[in-house]
């Protein structure tokens, strides 16, 4: 239930505290007290925009503050939007100066939007303008569906409710994920498209490439290498006076006579150290040179090229050439990388391919077991409209509307949609005749038919929802006499189950109220000040009375307030 409302610095009003009971309760008072002000700022509360105007002090921030009690059923829904529960929860905002606003959910910072949705499930305001939503497809469908979440269709059908509830949570469930499968297809297929635009080109390069068997660095060692089979000769013939002059027999060779030189210092090493560092020094020389001696033969062995085998390593280099000329770029490594892109380009194309086809056996699949549950929910919701018609037609007969008719025609669509493949009308005729002249509701009835058959649905909502208080803003407009005392009558049999605050002119619905606040203006110090009293019996008795009078009350009209208070609702 409501608890209280709290107001500071809020246009008109300096600071007002509400304090609410279970029940029904009425806010009365002239046009232009502030009554429109009560509502507003409750909708601040509740996640409504508002902007730096409002301020009453415009020094000052305006505070609201909204305070619920609430029973264990709601605690799920705080966990699911990540905040605490309290059963005294706390909805406030504030307006600073600067104009910037903030909200919180029991002390915790809150986006609007997450105030609104959170709050949607505590309460719900009807304003003159709630009647326009009777029109809107959704809130149809909330009605209709309101009947297969409460159990009504498992009384008639031994099923437990249970089955009825869960059908379209199933649904929205699946269709939510068969939605996202339907746009990751639209993008694989879209991937796969663009890919395929070149695909025959990928696949051309991509084998002309993996043909070539390229190496890194072959590029270097070939250029290298056929350099050196292009100077062979030169490169042998070097060889051959080199060995020749490392050992020869007509001309002063280099080993033998540095083997010399090496004995002739070994017989001076033993008398000088001087001399046997000379001995040791060139013992590494002879050492080396015999190395380099044996290294120029084996390499003078293996530059013995045949000519097959030079035009070989031309082709292959020119082949690297061609390739790379071909792509633009300058190097085997550079050929690699685009072999391993064409490679990748290709297995994506593979893995592409494969995940379409997943896609497309798993959305078959949630097609087949959506339109399972959309057949079932369109045979329950055809029952549950029938209940709500029964239903509103018969509050309307004790609200003045004998004649009235309600018709919900469901129909299944092609297509599965959030609404379960369905669709929905709701027609209306309130005059005799309704069945033949039946017309879509918002073209053919009053403001005051309108508000009335809300007013009835509204009442089997109550009765089937878990919702802890709604607010009527002159929901009674445009009515009067006994209509209104039966209007009233429905207000407080939504009291029972669910905590109701009217905003209202009429004595009726004053008087069947259970507490009733007046809002009026006061004038002091040159400024207009809206405040808010919760009225006494005897207070209420005067303010009923003004209300019949339309002005200062009357003997009668005060004799005629007592007794409609004394009234008991039947």
């Amino acid at each position: 239930m409501l608890k209280s409302l709290k107001i500071e610095n809020y246009a008109l009003i300096r600071s007002e505290f509400l304090e609410f009971e279970n029940g029904f309760t009425v806010i009365c008072g002239q046009t232009g007290a502030g009554k429109s002000m009560i509502l507003q700022a409750l909708g601040l509360c509740l996640g409504q925009r508002a902007d730096k105007d409002v301020l009453f002090d415009k020094d000052k921030k305006c505070v609201c503050e909204l305070v619920f009690w609430l029973q264990e059923d709601k605690r799920k829904l705080f966990e699911d939007n990540d905040l605490d529960f309290e059963n005294e929860t706390v909805f406030r905002r504030e307006i600073l100066p600067s104009g910037k606003s903030r909200a919180f959910v029991n002390d915790t910072p809150v986006q609007l939007s997450q105030m609104k949705e959170v709050a949607d499930y505590l309460i719900d305001i009807h304003s003159q303008h709630s009647v326009l939503d009777i029109g809107n497809k959704d809130f149809q469908f909330s009605v209709v569906d309101a009947f297969l979440q409460n159990g009504d269709l498992a009384k008639q059908n031994g099923v437990s409710v249970g089955q009825n509830a869960v059908l379209l949570q199933q649904y929205g469930v699946l269709f939510h994920r068969y939605k996202e499968d339907l746009s990751q297809l639209s993008q694989v297929e879209k991937s796969l498209e663009e890919l395929q635009k070149d695909n025959a080109y990928t696949t051309y390069v991509y084998e002309e490439l993996a043909k070539a068997k390229l190496q890194v660095g072959e590029q270097t060692e070939g250029e290298q290498r056929l350099e050196l089979m292009e100077s062979a000769e030169e490169v042998r013939e070097n060889i051959s006076e080199c060995l020749s002059l490392f050992e020869r027999e007509d001309y002063p060779a280099i080993l033998p006579n540095l083997l010399q030189v090496k004995n002739l210092i070994d017989k001076s090493s033993r008398t000088s150290e001087k001399m046997k560092e000379l001995a040791e020094r060139t013992e590494s020389s002879l050492i080396e040179l015999k190395d380099i001696f044996a290294d120029l033969q084996g390499f003078a062995e293996s530059i013995n090229f045949d000519a097959e085998s030079l035009q070989t390593l031309r082709e292959r280099l020119e082949l690297i050439y061609d390739l790379e000329r071909k792509h633009s770029v300058s190097s085997v490594e550079e050929l690699l990388q685009l072999q391993e892109k064409f490679s990748q380009s290709l297995s994506n194309t593979e893995q592409l391919t494969e995940r379409k086809a997943e896609l497309e056996k798993q959305i078959a699949f949630e097609q087949k077991e959506l339109w399972d549950l959309a057949n079932e929910i369109f045979a329950q919701r055809t029952q549950a409209a029938k209940l709500v018609e029964q239903g509103v037609k018969q509050i309307l007969e004790h609200v003045g509307m004998q004649s009235a008719v309600l018709k919900i025609n469901i129909s299944q669509s092609a297509d599965l949609d959030q609404n379960a493949a369905c669709k929905i009308e709701y027609l209306f005729n309130a005059n005799k005749g309704g069945e033949e002249r039946l017309k879509q509701v918002e073209k053919t009835a009053s403001g005051g038919e309108l508000s009335r058959l809300m007013l009835a649905i509204k009442t089997l909502l109550s009765e089937r929802r878990n919702l802890p208080a709604i607010v009527f803003d002159e929901i009674d407009s445009g009515i009067s006499g006994e209509t209104a005392s039966k209007v009233a009558d429905i207000m407080h049999r939504i009291s029972k189950n669910t905590q109701v605050i009217a905003i209202t002119h009429l004595p009726q619905t004053a008087a069947k109220a259970d507490f009733q606040f007046k809002v009026s203006k006061n004038e002091a110090d040159n400024q207009t000040e809206t405040k808010v009293e919760l009225l006494s019996f005897e207070q209420r008795v005067w303010e009923i009375a003004t209300l019949l009078s339309c002005g200062n009350p009357t003997e009668a009209s005060l004799a005629n307030a007592k007794e409609l208070l004394a009234q008991k609702i039947k």
